[in-house]
């Protein structure tokens, strides 16, 4: 009499893990789509155990589990995750700095992961994102002089300012979810708390 067992499922299963580990979303859809078809679901009748293993052409998986190979991730593909906050830093004034580059543009929006947060960066070093003319560093006294001629520039796409037009909520959910930190801070910029509430004087 056959035994029964449960058919597990790669692409329904890595999505939590990947999504536990930290995998940002654009990385996780990669990884759903071109390798987790390639584990395999392998029963074992004597023990009764299963278990879903890797039979890919990739050698740093070879004969790991599902979970196992997502384990690696962070030494075998860096570029699935997010970079730390003073990486982003970095590269914001290597995007936007004295010297704006392209190249430095592209990793950071890369990085931040949505095109809304990229111009909200933008708009806070006074850049449009588009011209290479130099920015300045927010909290600068520069900075602080232009935001003051202009009131407007910096709040045009932060989500949590009045004067922002768009789906709000969209918008908010996805800063939180790429960085919380920088959503309290634009929270913050715009007077209110994370939730919209006025922040107590």
């Amino acid at each position: 009499m056959p035994v029964e067992h449960t058919y597990r499922d790669a692409r329904v299963e890595a999505e939590a893990q990947l999504r536990d580990a930290g995998v940002r979303p654009s990385a996780a859809l990669e990884f759903l789509d071109q390798h987790a078809p390639q584990f395999v679901h392998v029963y074992d009748a004597a023990s009764e155990s299963s278990e879903l293993v890797y039979r890919g052409s990739d050698p740093a998986w070879k004969g790991l589990s599902l979970e196992e190979a997502i384990a690696t991730l962070k030494q075998t593909r860096p570029h699935y995750f997010y970079a730390e906050a003073d990486e982003i830093a970095v590269l914001a004034e290597a995007a936007f700095g004295e010297h704006p580059s392209l190249t430095a543009r592209g990793q950071l929006a890369k990085e931040l992961g949505s095109h809304a947060a990229f111009l909200e960066m933008a708009e806070r070093w006074g850049s449009d994102g588009v011209s290479l003319k130099p920015g300045k560093r927010p909290g600068s006294v520069a900075a602080k002089k232009d935001r003051d001629e202009k009131p407007t520039a910096e709040t045009r796409n932060n989500p949590w300012h009045e004067s922002f037009k768009g789906d709000r909520i969209a918008a908010q959910t996805s800063i939180i979810r790429m960085s919380s930190k920088m959503a309290v801070s634009m929270a913050k910029s715009a007077g209110v708390t994370l939730g919209g509430q006025p922040l107590r004087r």
